[in-house]
């Protein structure tokens, strides 16, 4: 129980230091960003990241609540049209033919915004990266912490290991 407080409390302590974004996009301008080597956060990665799963960008750029948004947020729409879409095709067989006119126009609505959504959460991760990072190069003596995900193997066996990191630097 201990251990499960303490990860908690830890992912809540990476949450609120590394959340800045919305405050530094008043500050800098994605525009101005030029990629360099030691930059935490790949602009290239994080678009990449989103393109297969919506919010994980956001994520991996270090704004975990963004991500987890954007996310939940196109899970939702899709649930919610996977538990209306048969409600709706019981009552407009029985209504006729405008009635799949109005289910067609709430199918094309659903996808249109999972489609927004999609498209948006790539181009939202590239410019979290570029900002988090250019913020990131004005405070790099300010502490930081950073929990990231871990996938590795043990060397000369066919062990994977898959953990958390945590990182923190003053």
């Amino acid at each position: 129980m201990k251990s499960i407080l303490f990860v908690i409390c830890l992912l809540l302590a990476v949450i609120v230091t590394n959340a800045q974004y919305r405050v530094n996009k008043y500050i800098y301008n994605a525009k101005d960003y030029t990629f360099q080597a030691e930059d935490p956060y790949n602009p290239g990665e994080a678009g990449m990241a989103s393109f297969f799963i919506p919010g994980l960008g956001q994520m991996i750029s270090g704004e975990v609540v963004r991500g987890v948004a954007i996310l939940g947020g196109f899970v939702g729409i899709g649930v919610s049209f996977l538990v209306v879409n048969p409600l709706l095709d019981e009552k407009f067989s029985a209504e006729g033919g405008f009635a799949a006119m109005s289910a067609l126009g709430v199918i094309g609505f659903v996808i249109l915004t999972e489609a927004v959504l999609y498209i948006w959460s790539i181009f939202d991760a590239v410019k979290v990266a570029k900002i988090n990072n250019l913020a990131w190069r004005d405070n790099q003596s300010a502490m930081n912490m950073r929990l990231q995900p871990y996938i590795g193997h043990i060397p000369n066996t066919q062990t994977k290991t898959v953990g958390l990191t945590f990182q923190v630097s003053f």
